[in-house]
């Protein structure tokens, strides 16, 4: 959803319910529980509803947009309209990352039985159309579920859409003393003291992406682009190298190329989205900042704004984005929630010619 479309939508949605709040928060985020004993799990239960199959684990996706609400003793509620991808499993691997596209192999693998299914809430307009069932997960129906997730998502928060929404509660505030403020899905979970919630992942909050762009928040169709066959672009692969050979004995425990499994729900240049025949191509890299052994992240950046090389899209570091086609090669802030004081961040443009141009950088 572009920012126009997303103000357009805002706008319309304060005559929703004659005049109700208007939903002013949106988010992008997947939730993971690990569970060490049988709890009642809400639709993540759902899934193998009748089985007499207990969840071990799952992995929760959404995208909403809502308000909160206050209620008469104090409790903070998320009200408003939700897609939900839910992804639960009878057993996985606790050595193992968490993760959609892993569930999906260990499932094709026959390491354990995982049901997958798509949840609307808040909407009351029609979407069996593009709804699928839910159905056991592997790796041929993956795809289509989050090729639906995506549809479904597309339609929900359509501008069209505003007069069929029914804003409803979403969640909670957790209350826990390790909370720190974070909401539980209520209507999704509802997890017993013997379940382990992972760190809830934000992907809407710091998808390395340009502000001023006008990326989408929806999952984008990461999940096939995670099993096919990946290479960084080769200009990068040139910028790092020359950087090798400048500071042979830098740290590289930041660097990065292919994104992890943050990276891998949203838009992200860390993701390999662009294809070059049977290959995704990651347009992006992170080099670890480390002026004591010769790499200084600062003096690259201030490299790359002077010699504006035609293949360079942006750069994130401390804090700043510089971009070479919004604001042209003028710093602006940077509000992600890594501030990227660590390493440096560089995108090359999507065009084979730049992200595969081999030339010398001029650094």
């Amino acid at each position: 959803m572009s920012s126009s479309q997303y103000e357009v939508t805002e706008t319309a949605l304060a005559g929703v319910g004659g005049g109700a709040p208007v939903l002013d928060r949106w988010d992008v985020l997947t939730h993971k529980y690990r569970f060490t004993a049988d709890a009642k799990l809400g639709f993540l239960g759902k899934l193998f509803s009748g089985s007499g199959k207990s969840v071990r684990a799952g992995v929760t996706q959404e995208a909403k947009q809502y308000r909160l609400d206050q209620t008469d003793d104090g409790r903070v509620v998320e009200t408003g309209v939700a897609v939900r991808l839910a992804v639960a499993t009878t057993s996985f691997d606790a050595q193992t990352e968490l993760s959609v596209p892993n569930l999906a192999a260990a499932a094709q693998l026959g390491l354990a039985e995982t049901r997958i299914g798509i949840y609307v809430m808040g909407f009351r307009g029609p979407i069996g159309d593009i709804m699928p069932a839910p159905a056991d997960l592997n790796v041929e129906n993956f795809g289509s579920f989050m090729d639906a997730f995506e549809a479904i998502q597309k339609r929900v928060f359509s501008i069209e859409s505003v007069p069929l929404l029914s804003p409803t509660v979403l969640g909670y505030q957790d209350t826990s003393e390790d909370a720190t403020g974070t909401f539980t899905t209520e209507a999704a979970f509802e997890v017993s003291d013997q379940t382990d919630r992972e760190k809830e992942i934000d992907l809407s909050e710091d998808a390395h992406l340009d502000p001023d762009d006008d990326a989408r928040l929806s999952f984008p169709e990461y999940e096939t682009e995670a099993l096919r066959p990946w290479r960084v672009a080769e200009s990068l692969l040139q910028l790092r190298d020359q950087v090798n050979k400048q500071a042979p004995n830098r740290s590289k425990k930041s660097d990065g190329s292919i994104g992890d499994a943050a990276h891998a729900t949203r838009a992200s240049d860390h993701n390999p989205w662009v294809v070059d025949g049977s290959h995704g191509v990651v347009t992006a890299i992170d080099i670890t900042h480390d002026p004591d052994n010769g790499f200084d992240a600062e003096k690259l950046a201030k490299a790359l704004q002077s010699t504006q090389d035609p293949r360079l899209k942006y750069i994130i570091w401390n804090r700043r984005i510089l971009s070479s086609t919004k604001k042209p090669w003028k710093w602006r802030n940077y509000s992600g929630s890594n501030p990227h004081t660590k390493h440096i961040h560089i995108s090359v443009h999507s065009e084979k010619s730049k992200y595969d141009g081999t030339g010398a950088w001029t650094i």
